[in-house]
């Protein structure tokens, strides 16, 4: 009986017990007869040696280890100037990690060391080399709070229990705003370092009492809680103290780690004081070309903190985790997938806090300057889970048409060429949340471009590029398809595919909380307050469903003020088609002052409305008459529109802002839910949209009308289209209803050859029969002008009602002599040419679309839609072309 005890015992013992190590050891370093003997000695560790670190070496001037080294379970310091890992470098295991102290300290000694092309201060792996690192494990390496915290206050309480030791240093988030629209000082971020005094359950005692108070509750439906993560680990990797020293040769030239072959795992490590400020390929942790080997590495739980350059550098690796990691006070864009070409990697749990500028010649690409949490290059990568607060922008996807290559000089890149990111289907987003950022929480748009082989192309005549080599801000259309290579404008031989941003959380943002570019794209049950804009979609069939957006919630401890303020708006429509189904909206009201200039100079000060919905201010851009709302919740007490009066176009010498989107902006009401009639629009306070049956809304500057709205356009489509508006107020295109209202247009921003307008189309069998007269701003008149009409389904393929049988006449002048008119973009003197007819009642009575009138210099056009026009398209158009030319040759 005692016996069977004693060996049941035993083997319970023996079960519980894990090895420190499964590399077996050959030698200690003590006894080693290839240690050190002095300091600044380089050392190798031959393959087939198995060495157990367990004594302090002295500094040493370079480490390369082919065979083995594994720490001894004790406290212990590593310093070299470099360590080369091609066989295995061992700190903890997964099984069984690292509980003594660690510390592997890249020294400052030989700042022109290029070790193996990795530079200097270098902790690298290559070939098949192991890097293992663990530190000793907690229940979460950050968690949020779970009540307020007050300026002033000595304990802070989490949202659950934590396990974190007394003494340890820990980040608390800002939960203001971060920048100048809210008089905040990005110089002083609000978040900011604690040290542990003690710890009972989820009560933290401080050292110190806080700088600042940071918000830890729901703030009118919107979960504004900071996060709090744990900074210190037991395993650290650092730079010596010389990268700190601004006196030094060395300020702000940390320690890297590179792996460039082999695997690195990493749990529960900090690293501090790492990367090198201003130079490609040297960061913190940075994975650099193992392609699919990367699904043998993570860094999990670690701590990146007070680095000079990014945080994590996913270059060329796929497959990669990324997962529970906290990174603080960094330069540049934090998590960071550099060309284009990674995909497969999971970034899932991960904190990034204090997010820094870098400025001019410090910048490794342009958007440095705007640095993002997370900066995502592929779309095939999954993002779930994280958090952002006080960075430039919280996750930005800067999608290049192809990779741009980095590093790559001897490598044929022809695989590259295949690679489509901005026609990828998206990998996941959901459940991340940005907060107190300068510019905006989720941006899908703005990449930058190669100046040595821009667009399509061959990435072989670009290998690798600088700061120089890069465009920047270039209009990024995500458009994902089924084949990201195939045809981008045919649904049906490549269908597309929907990319769904869910469970978004954005707050305190200065000037959105979503911006989206692409086609066929959603944003899924976001919760966004306390945003300058909530939403803006630069999109077509791209819809808001669900969620909640708050104009100013209970946190109010920064608003937007002052010269910044837009007013603030929940959903703007812009572009087209667009949509919000299902929202709801809250806190929503009241005014503010802004001051409006032109080429530097104060103009006017007008007051804008905070309002629910509303339009891109003052766009020039294109919209379309069938950008709606369905089934939103404008709570009591909220303005749910506004619609603030353009001011006049701003003219340069370069070029100029008319805001003609602006001044025939339009959205449908497709059930009532904001105007009260379901099929009615809102309309922008404009003579020319209106009628005697629409009823003004004074509160939104805005009407609600019955009509059904076109979108109406004139394109100067010669080889050199000569410009039909000028480059001032007296020069401009305008329309003109019937004699009587008329609206102004200058065109697209720099281009006066496309022009834009929303109107009342005729629909079948109402009396009205507007015609619109067409005056250019200039004497110019087109061999080549086309001119169109279009309205747009809503996302369930239904049209409003009575767009079959729809119609505009429009008068447009024309030169002198004949002209050849044809229907549509077939230019066939048999197929779709159109004929003279003798009245405008023979052109009104006309129902094949093939006839026009002409009167003098001007011909009259009717645009119609018919049912099979519409039938089970998304968009439906038509359009003519009047030609000085037969078949417009």
């Amino acid at each position: 009986m005692h016996r069977g005890l004693y060996l049941g015992l035993i083997a319970l013992l023996a079960a519980c017990t894990k090895p420190p190590t499964n590399t077996p050891i050959d030698v200690k370093w003590s006894q080693w007869s290839g240690r050190p003997t002095q300091p600044g000695q380089e050392v190798t560790i031959p393959q087939g040696t198995n060495v157990l670190l367990d004594e302090n070496p002295p500094p040493l001037r370079g480490l390369t280890i082919d065979g083995a080294l594994v720490f001894d379970r004790k406290d212990l310091t590593l310093q070299a100037d470099w360590v080369m890992v091609h066989g295995r470098l061992e700190v903890g295991t997964e099984d069984n990690p690292f509980t003594h102290k660690a510390e592997i300290v890249l020294t400052s000694n030989n700042p022109a060391d290029n070790v193996m092309n990795m530079g200097a201060k270098v902790l690298g792996v290559m070939g098949t080399g192991a890097l293992e690192l663990h530190g000793k494990p907690y229940a979460s390496s950050w968690t949020r709070l779970g009540a307020t915290a007050a300026k002033g206050a000595t304990e802070i309480v989490l949202e659950k229990a934590v396990d974190w030791p007394v003494g340890a240093e820990i980040v608390i988030a800002s939960t203001d705003h971060y920048g100048w629209q809210a008089g905040v000082d990005p110089a002083k971020p609000r978040s900011e370092r604690a040290i542990i005094k003690a710890v009972n359950g989820p009560r933290i005692t401080l050292e110190a009492p806080l700088s600042y108070g940071h918000y830890g509750a729901d703030a009118d439906g919107i979960p504004e809680f900071a996060e709090v993560g744990l900074l210190t680990r037991n395993v650290v990797v650092r730079s010596d103290e010389k990268a700190r020293d601004s006196s030094s040769a060395a300020y702000q030239v940390g320690g890297h780690l590179m792996v460039m072959g082999g695997s690195a795992k990493l749990s529960w490590v900090e690293l501090r004081n790492m990367g090198q400020k201003g130079k490609f390929g040297r960061y913190p942790v940075h994975f650099h070309q193992v392609g699919d080997a990367g699904a043998g590495s993570y860094l999990k739980s670690s701590s990146i903190r007070e680095s000079f350059n990014r945080c994590l550098v996913i270059h060329g690796t796929n497959k990669l985790r990324v997962e529970g990691n906290v990174a603080f006070d960094t330069f540049g864009h934090c998590y960071f997938l550099e060309e284009g070409s990674e995909t497969e990697n999971v970034l899932s749990g991960n904190l990034a806090v204090l997010v820094r500028a870098l400025k001019d010649d410090q910048r490794l690409i342009p958007s440095d300057s705007n640095p993002a949490g997370f900066w995502i290059t592929h779309p095939a990568n999954r993002l779930t889970g994280n958090a952002v607060a006080e960075a430039g922008t919280g996750y930005w996807y800067a999608l290049p048409k192809r990779p741009i290559p980095f590093g790559r000089a001897n490598q044929d890149l022809t695989w590259m060429n295949d690679i489509r990111p901005r026609t990828t289907a998206l990998g996941e987003f959901s459940a991340n949340v940005a907060h107190s950022v300068q510019n905006d929480g989720l941006n899908v748009d703005r990449s930058h471009d190669s100046r040595l082989c821009p667009g399509d192309a061959d990435r072989n005549a670009c290998k690798d590029h600088k700061l120089a080599d890069l465009t920047d801000g270039v209009t990024t259309v995500h458009n994902p398809r089924t084949d990201p290579k195939g045809s981008e404008g045919d649904d049906a031989k490549n269908p597309p595919v929907v990319a769904d941003f869910k469970d978004f959380v954005a707050y305190k943002s200065g000037v959105r909380g979503v911006w989206l570019r692409g086609v066929n794209h959603r944003l899924s049950n976001p919760k966004l307050g306390d945003n300058a804009i909530g939403v803006t979609f630069a999109s077509n069939k791209s819809y808001l469903e669900g969620g909640l957006i708050v104009g100013e919630s209970a946190n109010g401890t920064t608003r937007i003020t002052g010269t910044w303020i837009t007013g603030l708006v929940g959903f703007e429509h812009y572009d087209g088609h667009v949509g919000v189904e299902g929202t709801t909206f809250r806190k929503f009201s009241g005014t503010a002052q802004r001051d409006l200039y032109c080429n530097g100079v104060k103009t006017a000060t007008i007051t804008v409305r905070n309002a629910a919905i509303g339009t891109l201010r003052w766009t020039s851009f294109g919209l379309t008459g069938q950008n709606y709302v369905k089934n939103v919740k404008i709570e009591p007490g909220n303005t749910a529109v506004t619609y603030d009066p353009p001011p006049d176009p701003c003219f340069t010498a370069s070029g100029r802002d008319p805001h003609d989107g602006y001044r025939t902006a339009v959205f449908y009401d497709a059930d009532g839910s904001v105007t009260g009639s379901a099929g009615k629009s809102v309309v922008v306070d404009n003579p020319f949209l209106l009628t005697a049956d629409c009823t003004a809304r004074a509160d939104w500057n805005a009407h609600v009308c019955g009509h059904l709205y076109g979108t109406l356009s004139i394109s100067n489509e010669e080889p050199s289209p000569k410009p039909l508006a000028g480059n001032d107020l007296s020069s401009a295109l305008t329309l003109t209803r019937d004699g009587g209202p008329s609206t102004r247009l200058w065109g697209m921003p720099n281009a006066f050859t496309y022009f834009e307008a929303r109107l009342i189309a005729n629909r079948p069998g109402t009396a009205n029969l507007f015609t619109y007269t067409a005056a250019f701003g200039t004497a110019n008149r087109s061999a080549k002008l086309r001119v169109g009409y279009n309205l747009r389904a809503l996302p369930d393929g239904t049209f409003p009602q009575g767009s079959a049988g729809s119609f505009v006449r429009v008068a447009l002048p024309v030169p002198s002599g004949d002209v050849w008119i044809y229907r549509n973009y077939y230019f066939s003197e048999k197929n779709n040419k159109t004929t003279r007819v003798a009245t405008l009642a023979e052109l009104d009575a006309d129902t094949t679309g093939k006839v026009y009138y002409r009167e003098g210099d001007t011909v009259y056009l009717k645009l119609f839609l018919t049912q099979a026009d519409l039938e089970g398209k998304r968009s439906a158009s038509v359009n003519y072309h009047i030609c000085t030319t037969l078949e417009c040759k």
